[in-house]
């Protein structure tokens, strides 16, 4: 996209530059804030392999909890996830996914939680009428 915007010489404002470094900072600092990665755990003063330790336990914890449903799930900033795919390798394990849905489908049976993402409830009212006008 950026290679595209440079080739049709389309830039970005100081403004807009500001903006958007303002929106990312946000959410870098949001990430933090959820994952735990604060001073109080990460001490500045620590090594850096301390402090990677520390951070590599506490991006674990985040991520088991996001797994068991006690957090909810945070998307990356775009920038984040754009770099880590281009740097970084990475894949989807189909075996996994497929073990992944069973243990879910014998955990909810026939009784899927009440509420849960993506569970299918029935709409409200009656079937729509094929060809109506829209308004009731």
């Amino acid at each position: 996209l950026l290679k595209d915007a440079e080739r049709n010489k389309i830039s970005v404002t100081a403004e807009e530059w500001k903006n958007i470094e303002t929106q990312f900072k946000k959410q870098i600092e949001e990430l933090r804030v959820v994952m735990e990665l604060t001073p109080a755990v990460i001490d500045p003063k620590a090594s850096a392999a301390d402090r990677a330790k520390a951070a590599q336990l506490k991006v674990d914890q985040f991520f088991d909890a996001m797994t068991s449903g006690k957090v909810q799930l945070r998307m990356l900033p775009g920038m984040i996830a754009y770099a880590l795919r281009g740097h970084e390798k990475f894949g989807v394990n189909q075996v996994g996914v497929k073990r992944a849905v069973d243990l879910a489908v014998a955990k909810a049976g026939d009784n899927p939680v009440p509420g849960m993402p993506g569970a299918i409830a029935p709409a409200p009212g009656p079937a729509p009428v094929p060809g109506g006008s829209g308004t009731p």
